[in-house]
């Protein structure tokens, strides 16, 4: 059984940001590798590590600073693979490979939010991958991995308000007060202002307490699942705004994303025809894109170059037919440059109706100035194509117009 919204793309773009996570965590350590994690440090021999004869380590042969900056920028470059999505697999190994032997070698860089990304990165190198646009087309997550991803998150959080319920601080409703008064605490208006509410801080505080130590049971329940996830997506977005460990908050928010079900924003339901510029490389790619994530097929293409494109262009400004997309729904409505990505992305599902709806956010000055900004160089960011439709697995030709 699978999602049929849950779509290779929405997927990958959950890995491009793990890896980026990952990239921005080894560069900041790079400069501190050899005080970290070498020989005189702060675990000054490895010999006083717990965890080093746990798992075959480089630095049990070697803890000298140069080995540990050269674990740091293994980790690195392991990070870059996920990004660009090249031997991913075995970056995602290698990456949680580092990872381990660091922690190993000074545990005390422990932070909750470990255990979550070495699943993230076991999950992805664990993961049957796409190897061409009809696998993409078809493929989706296998459900077991989604639920074992499920099973995490539930345990990590249920046992996490165990703990609160040890703490005097969590119990009394005093914690996120103390929190705010942390050296970690980011300054700013709105944590003097919460400063002063303790009320507010006592229920925002037990209701965080409570709702981590109940919400393995509750996830048992389908209808309660989707609100146990935004209540605490909302608490791992306030320590964020007001705690300065976004290494701790980060990893969080990605397995937030990998347990979303796409089911829970399914889109716009409203047929539609896209319109794209049939001799421009970078549009075929992005319009490419459009028809492999729109799962339920939704949206139809055509070129502006085509006969009913050149039809549909009457619409537009003399000076501007070709040089734009344009998304026209069933009943007449038209859409053209930023308003017609949004339009799209809100019909895809999914998180991609979560990035239409941020960029709905966006000025819609400022969303046309970047789509001008990007249309005046997108002939240079790909070749021309020899055909104006892109090439596609045979199930999604059908979508196009003549």
């Amino acid at each position: 059984m699978t999602d049929p919204l849950r779509t290779y793309g929405q997927y990958r773009l959950i890995r491009i940001l793990l890896g980026g996570y990952l990239l921005a965590h080894f560069l900041q350590l790079l400069p501190w590798g050899a005080e970290v994690f070498a020989q005189g440090g702060a675990v000054a021999r490895a010999e006083l590590s717990p965890l080093m004869g746990v798992l075959p380590n480089p630095l049990s042969w070697s803890d000298a600073p140069g080995m540990a900056t050269l674990l740091l920028c293994l980790g690195a470059a392991a990070s870059i693979a996920l990004i660009v999505g090249r031997a991913s697999r075995f970056g995602a190994v290698l990456a949680a490979c580092v990872l381990a032997w660091l922690y190993a070698r000074n545990p005390l860089i422990a932070n909750p939010s470990l255990p979550v990304v070495g699943w993230m990165l076991l999950f992805h190198a664990c993961l049957p991958l796409p190897r061409t646009l009809e696998e993409r087309a078809a493929w989706r997550i296998p459900q077991p991995m989604v639920v074992a991803s499920w099973v995490l998150l539930a345990a990590a959080y249920t046992y996490s308000g165990y703990t609160k319920l040890l703490s005097p601080s969590w119990v009394s409703g005093d914690a996120i007060g103390y929190v705010l008064q942390n050296p970690l605490a980011r300054d700013h208006a709105l944590r003097e202002a919460l400063a002063g509410q303790q009320g507010l801080l006592r229920a925002l505080t037990w209701g965080v307490l409570y709702l981590e130590l109940l919400f393995a049971p509750l996830a048992l329940s389908s209808r309660l699942r989707p609100w146990l996830w935004l209540g605490m997506l909302g608490a791992q977005f306030g320590f964020l705004a007001f705690l300065r460990f976004a290494d701790l908050t980060f990893p969080m928010l990605l397995i937030h994303l990998l347990t979303f079900d796409p089911r829970w924003l399914p889109g716009r339901v409203a047929q539609a025809t896209l319109y794209y510029d049939g001799e421009c490389g970078f549009c075929h790619r992005l319009i490419r894109f459009a028809a492999l994530e729109d799962a339920r097929g939704l949206i139809r293409f055509a070129p502006l170059q085509s006969r009913d494109g050149a039809d549909n262009s009457l619409v537009l400004p003399a000076g501007r037919r070709g040089d734009t997309i344009v998304l026209r729904s069933a009943d007449g409505d038209i859409a053209m440059r930023s308003d017609a990505v949004i339009e799209t992305l809100l019909r895809l599902g999914g998180l991609w109706t979560v990035c239409g709806a941020i960029l709905v956010l966006v000025p819609h000055p400022l969303r046309d100035i970047g789509y001008g900004a990007v249309g005046r160089i997108r002939r240079a960011l790909a070749p021309k194509p020899q055909a104006l439709c892109p090439m596609l697995p045979v199930g999604l030709q059908a979508r196009w117009l003549a």
